[in-house]
Protein backbone atom coordinates (compact mmCIF):
# COMPACT_ATOMS: atom_id res chain seq x y z
CA UNK A 1 0.00 0.00 0.00
CA UNK A 2 1.24 3.02 -0.72
CA UNK A 3 2.68 5.38 1.77
CA UNK A 4 2.27 3.04 4.78
CA UNK A 5 4.75 2.23 7.20
CA UNK A 6 7.16 -1.11 7.72
CA UNK A 7 5.73 -3.14 10.27
CA UNK A 8 8.37 -3.20 13.35
CA UNK A 9 8.37 -6.43 15.00
CA UNK A 10 8.95 -6.49 18.44
CA UNK A 11 8.97 -8.77 21.76
CA UNK A 12 6.73 -9.49 24.18
CA UNK A 13 5.92 -6.88 26.60
CA UNK A 14 7.68 -4.43 24.12
CA UNK A 15 5.90 -1.34 23.00
CA UNK A 16 7.20 0.90 20.59
CA UNK A 17 8.83 3.54 22.78
CA UNK A 18 10.98 0.75 24.25
CA UNK A 19 11.61 -0.21 20.54
CA UNK A 20 12.59 3.25 20.16
CA UNK A 21 15.12 3.70 23.12
CA UNK A 22 17.06 0.30 22.41
CA UNK A 23 17.59 1.29 19.13
CA UNK A 24 19.15 4.24 19.70
CA UNK A 25 21.11 2.87 22.77
CA UNK A 26 22.47 0.77 19.85
CA UNK A 27 23.17 3.41 17.36
CA UNK A 28 25.12 5.60 20.24
CA UNK A 29 26.30 2.47 21.69
CA UNK A 30 28.16 1.88 17.96
CA UNK A 31 29.32 5.37 17.90
CA UNK A 32 30.90 5.24 20.91
CA UNK A 33 32.80 2.06 20.33
CA UNK A 34 34.00 3.60 16.55
CA UNK A 35 35.00 7.26 17.97
CA UNK A 36 36.75 5.01 20.98
CA UNK A 37 38.85 2.53 18.53
CA UNK A 38 39.82 5.72 16.07
CA UNK A 39 40.94 7.84 19.06
CA UNK A 40 42.76 4.64 20.30
CA UNK A 41 44.35 4.61 16.38
CA UNK A 42 44.73 7.97 16.03
CA UNK A 43 47.34 7.91 19.86
CA UNK A 44 48.67 4.98 18.12
CA UNK A 45 49.53 7.29 14.73
CA UNK A 46 51.45 9.64 17.12
CA UNK A 47 53.28 7.49 19.11
CA UNK A 48 54.77 5.64 16.51
CA UNK A 49 55.28 9.36 14.36
CA UNK A 50 57.13 10.49 17.12
CA UNK A 51 59.41 7.36 17.34
CA UNK A 52 60.01 7.81 13.62
CA UNK A 53 60.40 11.41 13.11
CA UNK A 54 62.76 11.35 16.14
CA UNK A 55 64.75 8.78 14.82
CA UNK A 56 64.40 9.90 11.00
CA UNK A 57 63.80 13.48 11.03
CA UNK A 58 61.05 14.84 9.23
CA UNK A 59 62.60 14.14 5.60
CA UNK A 60 63.60 10.65 6.65
CA UNK A 61 60.21 9.59 7.75
CA UNK A 62 57.96 8.32 5.41
CA UNK A 63 54.28 7.73 5.72
CA UNK A 64 54.46 4.14 4.93
CA UNK A 65 56.59 3.35 7.08
CA UNK A 66 54.91 5.39 10.39
CA UNK A 67 51.52 2.98 8.49
CA UNK A 68 52.83 -0.01 9.07
CA UNK A 69 54.54 0.32 12.25
CA UNK A 70 51.24 1.58 13.20
CA UNK A 71 49.22 -1.90 12.08
CA UNK A 72 47.28 0.55 9.34
CA UNK A 73 46.40 0.51 5.97
CA UNK A 74 47.81 3.71 4.05
CA UNK A 75 44.11 4.59 3.50
CA UNK A 76 43.58 4.22 7.80
CA UNK A 77 46.45 6.25 8.40
CA UNK A 78 45.26 9.16 5.89
CA UNK A 79 41.64 8.90 7.41
CA UNK A 80 43.14 10.65 10.59
CA UNK A 81 46.04 12.80 8.60
CA UNK A 82 45.91 13.76 5.09
CA UNK A 83 49.73 14.22 4.63
CA UNK A 84 53.29 14.26 5.89
CA UNK A 85 52.92 17.71 6.71
CA UNK A 86 49.57 17.04 8.86
CA UNK A 87 51.00 14.37 10.52
CA UNK A 88 53.93 15.91 11.52
CA UNK A 89 52.25 19.07 12.75
CA UNK A 90 50.31 17.19 14.89
CA UNK A 91 52.53 15.37 16.80
CA UNK A 92 55.40 18.83 17.16
CA UNK A 93 51.71 20.04 18.82
CA UNK A 94 51.64 17.50 21.12
CA UNK A 95 54.55 17.49 22.32
CA UNK A 96 54.92 20.63 23.19
CA UNK A 97 51.08 21.35 24.57
CA UNK A 98 52.84 18.62 26.79
CA UNK A 99 55.65 20.31 27.45
CA UNK A 100 54.29 23.13 28.34
CA UNK A 101 51.73 21.12 31.06
CA UNK A 102 54.67 19.78 32.84
CA UNK A 103 56.59 23.38 32.66
CA UNK A 104 53.17 24.85 34.54
CA UNK A 105 52.98 22.36 36.65
CA UNK A 106 56.68 22.64 38.28
CA UNK A 107 56.88 26.56 37.93
CA UNK A 108 53.62 27.49 39.13
CA UNK A 109 51.84 30.56 38.06
CA UNK A 110 54.09 34.46 37.63
CA UNK A 111 57.36 32.39 38.75
CA UNK A 112 60.45 34.29 39.86
CA UNK A 113 63.24 33.62 38.00
CA UNK A 114 64.74 31.41 40.27
CA UNK A 115 61.37 29.65 40.10
CA UNK A 116 61.94 29.35 36.62
CA UNK A 117 65.05 27.76 37.04
CA UNK A 118 64.05 25.37 39.42
CA UNK A 119 61.49 24.21 36.76
CA UNK A 120 63.73 23.90 34.40
CA UNK A 121 65.45 21.49 36.89
CA UNK A 122 62.72 19.32 37.41
CA UNK A 123 62.15 19.29 33.48
CA UNK A 124 65.48 18.31 33.02
CA UNK A 125 64.90 15.46 35.53
CA UNK A 126 61.98 14.06 33.60
CA UNK A 127 63.19 14.57 30.61
CA UNK A 128 65.55 11.18 31.82
CA UNK A 129 62.84 9.35 30.56
CA UNK A 130 61.71 11.46 27.60
CA UNK A 131 64.40 10.24 25.37
CA UNK A 132 62.54 10.68 22.23
CA UNK A 133 61.09 13.58 22.94
CA UNK A 134 64.45 15.40 23.72
CA UNK A 135 66.04 13.82 20.14
CA UNK A 136 63.04 15.04 18.35
CA UNK A 137 63.05 18.66 19.63
CA UNK A 138 66.78 18.66 19.18
CA UNK A 139 66.45 16.76 15.10
CA UNK A 140 64.15 19.08 14.24
CA UNK A 141 65.87 22.25 15.41
CA UNK A 142 68.68 21.37 13.22
CA UNK A 143 67.01 20.20 10.30
CA UNK A 144 64.95 23.23 9.97
CA UNK A 145 67.39 26.10 10.66
CA UNK A 146 67.92 27.00 7.07
CA UNK A 147 64.16 27.49 6.39
CA UNK A 148 61.62 25.73 4.49
CA UNK A 149 60.70 23.21 6.95
CA UNK A 150 57.62 22.39 8.63
CA UNK A 151 58.91 22.71 12.14
CA UNK A 152 61.08 25.99 11.74
CA UNK A 153 58.34 28.18 13.30
CA UNK A 154 57.78 25.93 16.35
CA UNK A 155 61.41 25.50 16.71
CA UNK A 156 62.31 28.95 16.83
CA UNK A 157 59.10 29.43 19.09
CA UNK A 158 59.87 26.99 21.76
CA UNK A 159 63.73 28.57 21.96
CA UNK A 160 61.71 32.25 22.37
CA UNK A 161 59.31 31.42 25.05
CA UNK A 162 62.07 29.63 27.43
CA UNK A 163 64.14 32.71 26.75
CA UNK A 164 61.35 35.13 27.18
CA UNK A 165 60.09 33.07 30.61
CA UNK A 166 63.30 33.70 32.07
CA UNK A 167 63.29 37.54 31.33
CA UNK A 168 59.71 38.03 32.85
CA UNK A 169 61.30 35.96 35.59
CA UNK A 170 64.15 37.36 36.58
CA UNK A 171 61.96 40.74 36.31
CA UNK A 172 60.20 40.07 38.56
CA UNK A 173 63.20 38.52 40.96
CA UNK A 174 65.01 42.40 40.35
CA UNK A 175 61.58 43.83 41.67
CA UNK A 176 61.31 41.41 44.64
CA UNK A 177 65.33 42.19 45.42
CA UNK A 178 65.77 38.35 45.17
CA UNK A 179 68.54 39.43 42.50
CA UNK A 180 71.21 42.01 42.41
CA UNK A 181 70.65 45.22 40.02
CA UNK A 182 73.15 45.17 36.80
CA UNK A 183 72.32 41.89 35.23
CA UNK A 184 71.55 41.90 31.99
CA UNK A 185 68.45 39.78 31.36
CA UNK A 186 67.91 38.85 27.86
CA UNK A 187 72.25 37.60 27.97
CA UNK A 188 71.41 35.55 30.81
CA UNK A 189 67.97 34.04 29.32
CA UNK A 190 70.78 33.43 26.24
CA UNK A 191 72.77 31.75 28.02
CA UNK A 192 70.26 29.65 30.26
CA UNK A 193 68.82 28.03 27.32
CA UNK A 194 72.18 27.06 25.84
CA UNK A 195 73.60 25.70 28.73
CA UNK A 196 70.09 23.33 28.70
CA UNK A 197 70.04 22.73 25.19
CA UNK A 198 74.02 22.05 25.49
CA UNK A 199 73.86 19.52 27.77
CA UNK A 200 71.06 17.57 26.45
CA UNK A 201 73.20 17.50 23.35
CA UNK A 202 75.98 15.91 24.44
CA UNK A 203 73.57 13.22 26.61
CA UNK A 204 71.73 12.35 23.28
CA UNK A 205 75.28 11.51 22.07
CA UNK A 206 76.56 9.84 25.54
CA UNK A 207 73.47 9.04 28.19
CA UNK A 208 75.69 6.69 30.21
CA UNK A 209 78.35 9.40 30.54
CA UNK A 210 76.71 12.46 30.30
CA UNK A 211 74.32 13.12 33.83
CA UNK A 212 73.03 15.85 32.24
CA UNK A 213 70.45 16.49 34.60
CA UNK A 214 72.72 16.57 37.62
CA UNK A 215 75.03 18.60 36.33
CA UNK A 216 72.32 21.35 34.90
CA UNK A 217 70.91 21.24 39.00
CA UNK A 218 74.96 22.28 40.16
CA UNK A 219 75.02 24.59 37.51
CA UNK A 220 71.67 26.12 38.62
CA UNK A 221 72.75 26.50 42.08
CA UNK A 222 76.07 28.25 41.07
CA UNK A 223 74.39 30.26 39.00
CA UNK A 224 71.48 31.43 42.04
CA UNK A 225 74.43 32.08 44.13
CA UNK A 226 76.17 34.64 41.60
CA UNK A 227 73.26 36.69 40.68
CA UNK A 228 72.08 37.04 44.60
CA UNK A 229 72.45 40.40 45.86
Amino acid sequence: MSGSSPVTRRFPGQDAGEDAAGTGADDAGRRGRGYSKGRAARSRILRVATEVFAERGYRGASLAEIARASELSMPGLLHHFANKDQLFAAVHEHLEIADQRLFDGFAGEDPSGFGVLDAFVSMARMNLDRWEYVQFTHLIAAESAPGGHPGAHTSREHFRAARQLLVEGFTRSLAQGEIRTGVDLDRLAVEVVAMVEGLQNQWLQEPEAIAYAEHFATWVEDLKASLRP
